[in-house]
């Protein structure tokens, strides 16, 4: 009797859907508000979803998991990375490259403790809160290529999807930590009171941006992208203790709200460039 084929892997993707959105919503924003150019807007995409890829296709080598065709994967993927980043320092936006120090500082960490822990994902919040703004490097790259120099609004949008992120992992937290607690209710406060918080912080701090501030009326566009973050934190804070909801569903719901936040956060990164 003839031994039974191994089933053929599949590409080596990341599995991590929000950490898809983390990294896309940001580039695109970025590519959108910023003026790079066709071609230096391909070289980004082409070179921030190889090392997204590239980084994935390591930890299943570290931890035993690949095989020959991972193997090829990575290969190709850092060989993107090199082209791309080649490619830039030709054209003179070597400063870019810069933001791949703390990426490459993060993703040897991590692959490192994948090594360690034959675990191909962390999910500490520390370590997802760390993530954040590296997956969200592609916005201030954009800002940074079409300044033609490092300049302090590429950090604008960087604080702001980090932020808005931040508080995506803490909500996420909230509803798993939930689920999974076996104390009685109400949850609220002990699952949800730190997410509440950290958003209702941010949208005072907005409002108090658009009403104290001498041009505060340009936050407007934030304030409206992020309303629907802070209702669907207090109607699912509010329901910690029922039913709890479909992480899927959830997920979902995600998505959408991040491009609604990525639309406005875009109309107001626009009227900020063109007041500068």
């Amino acid at each position: 009797m003839s031994d039974r084929p191994a089933a053929r892997r599949g590409a080596p993707l990341p599995r991590e859907h929000g950490a898809w959105v983390m990294l896309y919503a940001p580039l695109l924003t970025g590519l959108v508000v910023y003026p790079v150019g066709w071609f230096m807007s391909l070289l980004l995409a082409v070179l921030a979803t190889s090392a997204f890829f590239a980084q994935n296709a390591l930890g299943l080598l570290l931890r035993g998991r690949g095989d020959g065709r991972t193997w090829r994967w990575l290969a190709a993927c850092g060989a993107l990375v090199g082209v791309s980043a080649a490619a830039y320092w030709g054209a003179g936006h070597a400063r870019v490259l810069w933001l791949g120090l703390p990426a490459a500082l993060l993703f040897s960490w991590q692959a490192l403790q994948r090594r360690l822990t034959r675990r191909q994902i962390d999910h500490s919040l520390a370590n997802e809160l760390i993530t954040v703004p590296i997956l969200g490097l592609g916005a201030p790259a954009a800002h940074i290529i079409s300044a033609g120099q490092m300049t302090p609004g590429a950090l604008l949008p960087s604080v702001a999807f980090s932020l808005y992120f931040a508080g995506s992992v803490f909500f996420v937290k909230m509803l798993i930590g939930a689920i999974h607690d076996p104390a009685p209710a109400p949850l609220r406060w002990r699952r949800g009171g730190a997410t509440l918080l950290y958003h209702g912080f941010i949208l005072l701090a907005l409002l108090a941006g658009i009403g104290g501030l001498d041009n505060g009326r340009i936050l407007i566009p934030g304030l409206i992208g992020f309303l629907p973050v802070v209702a669907r934190t207090l109607f699912m804070w509010w329901r910690l203790s029922g039913v709890p909801p479909s992480l899927r569903r959830v997920g979902f719901i995600e998505v959408g709200i991040a491009l609604w936040f990525s639309i406005w956060i875009g109309v107001f990164l626009t009227h900020w460039e063109r007041m500068g």
